[in-house]
């Protein structure tokens, strides 16, 4: 994994790069063209990086970070689509002016024992959501109001990167706890995670009700490796 990382080529500051696991091309294709009506700065260049075939989402996402030189990457659902115009603008802002490293648009500021985030008592973000099998505006308040609000963990739907760390594919070889799995991985390395205040939603997710096939399997792998980090930040949050 490190000499992957060595052989990255030089990131481009000018560059934003969407990137998504695909086995669905008819679900891609809507995503795709949601992306292409999004308004771009003059001086950002964009590109669209479908990973077909991929091992597993850890894997797939890994494969085109290293190959990307694109310092800015969102990971994104292929049954996600952003329906809002201004989306880039806002990241690029946010990125630059608070200093995240990784942005969702819902996620949690603490993690329950469960390790469930939509269970935690602090979510935050806004999402138009299918997973009760309807579309459905989910409006989580966030603390404070602030423009944006730090979190722990970002949902997986859409992760927004300025540096690249690597997925943990050694550990995460399917599609779940892949996405809780690199929010801690960005908070281990000292990076902001943030969810944006969102009066209109910014994503709408279609992805109607979940498989949860090897969900237990990987939430075991997950507690193990993290549940030291776990208790250690809901202790630091509540008693702030």
């Amino acid at each position: 994994m490190k000499d992957l990382m060595t052989a990255k080529p030089m990131l481009d500051p000018q560059k934003i790069c969407f990137i998504t696991c695909v086995n669905n091309e008819a679900l891609y294709a809507r995503c795709l063209a949601f992306l292409k009506l999004l308004v771009v700065p003059p001086e950002i260049t964009v590109e669209y990086k479908a990973v077909r075939e991929a091992a597993s989402m850890c894997a797939g996402y890994n494969k085109t970070m290293f190959a990307s030189d694109a310092k800015y990457k969102i990971y994104l659902h292929q049954d996600a689509c952003i329906i809002y115009p201004y989306f880039i603008q806002r990241v690029l802002r946010i990125f630059s002016e608070q200093n995240a490293g990784l942005l969702g648009v819902v996620g949690a500021q603490t993690l329950p024992d469960s390790c469930v985030w939509w269970q935690s008592e602090y979510c935050c973000g806004r999402v138009i959501d299918s997973v009760a099998g309807f579309l459905r505006d989910i409006v989580y308040p966030l603390r404070n109001m602030q423009t944006s609000s730090e979190v722990f963990v970002v949902d997986g739907l859409l992760m927004a990167t300025q540096y690249d760390l690597p997925w943990r594919e050694d550990l995460f070889k399917g599609w779940h706890f892949y996405d809780l799995a690199q929010s801690l991985e960005f908070h281990k390395a000292r990076y902001k995670t943030v969810v944006p205040l969102q009066p209109c939603p910014w994503v709408l997710h279609d992805c109607g009700i979940a498989k949860i096939n090897h969900y237990t399997e990987y939430s075991e792998i997950f507690r193990t490796e993290y549940q030291k980090i776990i208790t250690a930040q809901r202790e630091s949050f509540v008693n702030k």
